[in-house]
């Protein structure tokens, strides 16, 4: 990473908090880890921009408040989530529908993949309708249908 002078890591901090003010609806309904997980990206989302030569602020701004929208989804998401609900995602063939089977913590193996989840990080153990396999979802992958 480029060195950053004094001057414009103090710039790069007020769009990092700005960004930050902007993307969380209520921050107290966050825990602290969550609070520290879209910080994380939104620091990641703001030097990115940065190293690749983006200098305007306002567009630094903007570009951090989307990169942690995905992460808010997701912990939104995630509160929401338990066993036997039904879900929808994305696949390269279209739209598939499935069943929540577990919230997955830890990082484990599922048909040799590895799942890299943590309690500050779930996926879910989904089982799809059509094939019946299991498979490791994060939460903003997934939609929650009646």
């Amino acid at each position: 990473m480029p060195s950053i002078d004094p001057e414009t890591l103090v710039m790069l901090y007020q769009a990092l908090d700005a960004a930050f003010r902007q993307s969380i609806p209520d921050p107290k309904t966050l825990t602290d880890a969550e609070h520290r997980r879209i910080r994380e990206k939104l620091a990641r989302g703001l030097l990115g921009a940065y190293d690749e030569g983006e200098r305007d602020w306002n567009l630094l701004t903007e570009i951090t408040v989307q990169a942690v929208a995905h992460t808010i989804k997701e912990i939104t998401m995630a509160k929401d989530l338990k066993k036997g609900d039904k879900v929808e995602w994305d696949t390269s063939q279209g739209k598939t529908r499935g069943t929540v089977e577990r919230e997955q913590t830890s990082r484990s193996h599922i048909k040799g993949h590895m799942v890299a989840a943590s309690k500050d990080n779930p996926q879910y153990i989904v089982k799809s309708d059509k094939s019946g396999r299991e498979a490791a979802h994060k939460p903003g992958g997934l939609r929650k249908k009646p």
